[in-house]
């Protein structure tokens, strides 16, 4: 048994701790196994201004750049879809025409 008050032992029941590349390994894990998809993109630099600036503004709701970046897609689409004769919505529906065709027996 360790004397609490001992701070330079080891704790042996402890499993050691992890590096940054094995925790970054298992976070990466963690995430494919939620579905979610990586996304590595360059912004030029105004807009990689403009987006630390939203992030920024954010201050107390706790935005970040994954956040921000969500909320537009989301906003955009919903938008697109909600257009008189939407390009999108219809594209969308051939989509799902033709998944059901190649489904077909």
């Amino acid at each position: 048994m360790k004397d609490p008050k001992d701070n330079k032992t080891p704790d042996m029941l402890k499993s050691p701790t992890l590096t940054n590349a094995e925790r970054q390994k298992a976070y990466r894990e963690r995430r494919k196994k939620d579905k979610s998809q990586r996304l590595d993109v360059f912004l030029d630099e105004p807009i990689a201004d403009m987006l630390a600036k939203l992030v920024a503004f954010g201050g107390a709701n706790k935005s970040n750049q994954k956040t921000i970046v969500s909320d537009l897609i989301k906003k955009e689409y919903n938008r697109l879809i909600a257009v008189k004769n939407s390009k999108l919505k219809q594209f969308l529906e051939n989509e799902k025409k033709g998944t059901q065709e190649n489904k077909a027996p």
